[in-house]
C-alpha cells in the first residue's frame, strides 16, 4: 500500500508561478526528516472553475529556504506524483475533482472547489479516513530511512460529526 518513493530526495526544475485565483494549498503531506511540505494546488479560473483537463499540481515548499515554491520534477513520477485526476462535476456552484497519488491509488481524494462569499476560491479536500467521510487536514509520513517509509499518518474531520479522525497506514 506504501511505495518507498515517498522518502526520495527532492529535485526542484523551477519556481512555482499561480495565477490570481489559484488555490495554493488544497491539501500537503509533511514528513518527519524536515519541515518541508509537497502541496497540492488547483489551478482556477475568476469563476473558481478548474483550468484544463488536469488542474490540480503538486509542488515543493521549502520552509528551511525562506518559504521557497519549487515544481518537484522527478517527484512527480515517484510517490508524490498524480496517478490520475478526472474533473467529475462542474456547475454555477463549483467543481469536483477526483484525484489518486501514485502511492496511495486505492485511497481516492475529492476536491471540491467553489466560490467562497468574499469572491475568493476555496477547495475543500475530502477522503476516506478509518472508514468515514472526512474532510483531510494533514497527511504525514514516518520515514524508516533511506526510500522507505514506516507509516503514513490520515488526519481529518468527519464531514458529518466534525470530530477529528484519524488512521496510520503500514505495509
Amino acid at each position: 500500500m506504501l511505495a518507498a518513493a515517498w522518502s526520495a530526495p527532492a529535485r526542484a526544475d523551477r519556481d512555482v508561478h499561480f495565477e490570481p485565483h489559484d488555490v495554493q494549498t488544497a491539501f500537503a503531506i509533511g514528513k518527519s526528516d524536515d519541515g518541508n511540505q509537497v502541496q497540492y494546488a488547483v489551478r482556477l479560473d475568476a469563476d473558481c472553475a478548474p483550468v484544463g483537463k488536469e488542474p490540480v499540481f503538486g509542488y515543493w515548499r521549502e520552509y528551511d529556504r525562506h518559504e521557497r515554491l519549487l515544481s518537484f520534477g522527478v517527484l512527480d513520477h515517484q510517490g508524490y506524483g498524480i496517478a490520475s485526476q478526472e474533473i467529475k462535476e462542474r456547475n454555477s456552484h463549483g467543481a469536483l475533482i477526483e484525484l489518486s497519488l501514485k502511492a496511495l491509488p486505492k485511497r481516492p481524494l475529492d476536491i471540491r472547489v467553489h466560490k467562497g462569499p468574499d469572491g475568493q476560491c476555496l477547495a475543500q479536500t475530502t477522503m476516506l479516513i478509518s472508514g468515514r467521510l472526512a474532510t483531510l487536514k494533514k497527511v504525514f509520513l514516518q520515514l524508516g530511512g533511506l526510500l522507505s517509509v514506516k507509516w503514513v499518518d490520515l488526519l481529518g474531520e468527519d464531514l458529518d460529526t466534525r470530530a477529528p479522525l484519524a488512521e496510520r497506514l503500514t505495509r
